[in-house]
């Protein structure tokens, strides 16, 4: 006991010298008696040798410091260095920047981010995800999410039990046991060695190891003595399989993929269609209790002969007879062919078998060499089918499935052309009656121009206004008035006119009709009287003229010496006689 009192006495005394010196703080491998006294670096504790040591969260690198460890994805120098217990520190990069990422062993839950946690990889069998890798390295993540080995191996604890191995499995032919899984998934292990399932063959042939199972050959595949057929009742005939003699191919010689059926002779007598179809699949039992081809088959022997098998019906452009027929509803047998009917078309063209037979085209309808036009009258142009150029499709341009009628007479349209139109120029259109230049005969409006104008406006377009007496309605295609009276101040044959008032104190409008025609009026009867005073004139002068040269000479020379005489006393100098100017005389 005494020895304890001595290290208490000492404790305190340790402890009260502190306390009055404020001793440094301890430092990484100090001596310590709690953690309190390991201030000198964060992560420090007191261990229970009393020594100052890095926490679970810290290492030690150098000095008397203790480093915070690293999450997964951050940097790191050494393995120590890192949080988390199954994480290493390794180069992340080609120039090796040392982060901390899990051990082969362990994935990051939380994959490319930092601060993940290092789980366990997946077993075998056990649920994984894109994060959570499967551990074994011959293994991946399937798609239902679990564990499995990859192709050429096998889980030696089986599928079902988690915690196995991926091995090798064994190729065919060699030699295998029952705790040895055969490499191809269509394989087993048979006799000690890996040999193909039922259904399939090894193309290697079983003599020689290494091949591959492949499914067995259906009718009509190609196949050989290795490639052998799939049908038990099958035969390779010609490198092609084909049914045994007494049986026959249920999906027809043309097809394959069928199975062998034991031939039945049709025509017997039945009481169910059991009784037909275990033999024939395209057979049944008719009301009649006998044995007959399904609708798209035939008895290739004919109904009236037992014995036959039940053939597909003809398709379109194959040989037919009237035993084989045709398949089509809408086809028939022509000239030893299966034909469309009338009104159908074959949409693989006449020249390619195996078409369908389509009803022809309506009007309106988009159309081809191959797909024609259903009505007689109509042309397929433009990929469109349309009335030819002496008809009109009923159902108007816009509409499908008219019928081509013929044009109507210019002035008419409509079901048998019995309605009127009138139009300025051209014909109406014989469906709607719309005039092509929308412009109508005077006295009628609407898009058919079959509608009056209304009352009290005649002429083109119906714009001009009625002026009959007491308001009466005039003629809506002339304008004229009833018994041609006009309300006053109209006049004219249709009172179109303004009469012109004198008493008037507003000036006329001189640039309408009414003025016009008055001016008009006016100027001609001006130049009558012109041209009559004109007349006058030229007469009046003719009779002068002719009294002029009917005189006599005597008068003339008279005359003349008249003037002489005139001009005595002007001048005392006869002289000056001669050098005056006489008047020409004409004779």
């Amino acid at each position: 006991m005494i020895w304890k009192e001595h290290v208490l006495v000492c404790f305190m005394v340790y402890a009260c010298v502190c306390m009055v010196s404020k001793c440094d703080a301890a430092g990484y491998s100090d001596s310590c008696i709690s953690t309190t006294e390991c201030t000198g670096s964060v992560g420090l504790i007191c261990d229970f040798n009393h020594v100052c040591t890095c926490n679970g969260t810290h290492y030690y690198d150098t000095g008397s410091s203790c480093e915070k460890k690293s999450l997964l994805g951050a940097l790191c120098n050494y393995d120590i260095g890192c949080a988390d217990a199954n994480a290493v520190c390794t180069c992340s990069s080609f120039r090796c920047k040392q982060t901390c990422s899990c051990n082969n062993m362990s994935y990051d839950d939380n994959g490319v981010n930092s601060g993940g946690v290092c789980q366990r990889k997946k077993l075998l069998g056990e649920t994984c995800s894109t994060i959570a890798i499967c551990a074994d390295e011959h293994s991946f993540c399937s798609e239902n999410g679990t564990c499995k080995c990859n192709n050429q191996y096998f889980d030696d604890n089986s599928e079902n039990v988690t915690g196995g191995v991926c091995r090798d499995t064994t190729p065919l032919g060699d030699p295998c046991s029952s705790t040895v899984t055969c490499s191809d998934s269509n394989s087993f292990c048979n006799d000690g060695k890996c040999k193909c399932n039922p259904q399939y063959y090894d193309d290697n042939g079983e003599s020689v190891a290494g091949g591959v199972c492949r499914i067995t050959r259906y009718l009509g595949w190609a196949c050989s003595v290795i490639a052998k057929c799939a049908d038990a009742n099958a035969v390779c005939s010609d490198a092609v399989c084909i049914c045994r003699d007494t049986y026959y191919d249920d999906n027809g010689p043309l097809f394959s993929g069928g199975v062998c059926r034991p031939k039945f002779i049709l025509g017997l007598n039945c009481s169910t269609n059991a009784t037909c179809t275990s033999h024939d699949l395209n057979s049944f039992c008719s009301a009649s209790g006998i044995c007959k081809c399904e609708d798209t088959f035939y008895d290739d022997n004919g109904v009236s002969v037992e014995g036959g098998d039940c053939r597909e019906k003809k398709r379109l452009g194959e040989i037919c007879s009237n035993i084989s027929k045709c398949y089509d509803a809408n086809s028939y047998c022509s000239d030893g062919k299966c034909k469309c009917n009338h009104q159908y078309y074959d949409d693989n063209g006449e020249s390619v078998a195996g078409g369908v037979c389509r009803h022809d085209k309506r009007l309106g309808d988009t159309c081809s060499v191959i797909a024609k036009c259903a009505d007689a009258n109509a042309v397929c142009s433009g990929d469109i089918c349309i009335c030819s150029d002496q008809y009109y499709d009923d159902n108007g341009p816009y509409n499908n499935g008219g019928v081509c009628r013929p044009n109507c007479q210019p002035g008419h349209y409509g079901v048998n052309c019995l309605k009127q139109c009138h139009c300025l120029v051209d014909p109406c259109d014989s469906v709607t009656g719309a005039c092509r230049n929308g412009i109508c005969e005077d006295g009628w409006t609407g898009t058919a121009c079959n509608e009056t104008c209304e009352p009290g406006m005649f002429g083109m377009n119906c714009s001009s206004p009625c002026h009959c007496l007491n308001e009466s309605i005039c003629d809506h295609v002339s304008g004229n008035c009833p018994s041609d009276r006009c309300a006053p101040g109209w006049t004219h044959r249709n009172c179109s006119v303004a009469e012109v008032s004198i008493s008037t104190t507003e000036c006329p409008d001189f640039h309408s009709d009414k003025y016009f025609n008055a001016l008009l009026a006016v100027a001609i009867v001006l130049g009558v009287v012109v041209v009559a005073l004109a007349v006058l004139n030229v007469v009046s002068s003719t009779r002068k003229h002719r009294q002029c040269v009917g005189g006599t000479r005597a008068n003339s020379e008279s005359s003349h010496q008249n003037m002489y005489d005139d001009l005595g006393p002007r001048s005392a100098n006869p002289d000056h006689y001669d050098s005056l100017p006489m008047p020409t005389i004409r004779q």
